[in-house]
């Protein structure tokens, strides 16, 4: 199925998800059909209107898969729960075998892991080279070459 197929103009969305008397079930079959497109972020929104816990713990879990630290952040804040510093660490250990410094450095210090937070400070700003040494004959910086 195409994702053109499965998503929905915003304002279908806004109708279905603050609408005075929810339809529970459609909200969480459009949960369901989001993840599944990937629209990790929308399917949040459905899964806490709907008041699905099961799918915000799966969308959580996908998130700490992605290393996603902005979509784990939400999934808590849905569920109204924080997360243990074990939890960080795990986010921040995937995140940082993603590639994905920023979120790693991110939860590594949520987690309190100083020795995890220092590595990945070192992989953003490694220690600047010093300056080549001019090599023997060269002109130094600046300076007109002589004619000989």
């Amino acid at each position: 199925m195409a994702q053109t197929e499965i998503l929905f103009p915003y304002k279908k969305k806004h109708e279905l998800l603050f609408a005075k008397e929810k339809n529970t079930a459609l909200i969480r079959e459009w949960g369901q059909r989001l993840t599944e497109a990937g629209w990790l972020s929308d399917a949040i929104d459905c899964f806490a209107a709907a008041g699905d816990t099961d799918g915000l713990q799966r969308l959580r879990q996908m998130a700490m898969d992605q290393g996603d630290i902005f979509l784990f952040r939400r999934c808590l804040a849905e569920e109204k729960r924080e997360a243990s510093p074990e939890e960080w660490a795990a986010l921040g250990r995937r995140a940082e075998s993603l590639g994905k410094l920023r979120f790693a450095r991110e939860a590594f210090r949520i987690a309190g892991d100083r020795k995890a937070l220092d590595r990945i400070d070192a992989l953003l700003a490694p220690p600047l080279q010093p300056p080549a040494e001019a090599t023997a004959g060269s002109e130094p910086a600046g300076s007109v070459p002589s004619v000989g």
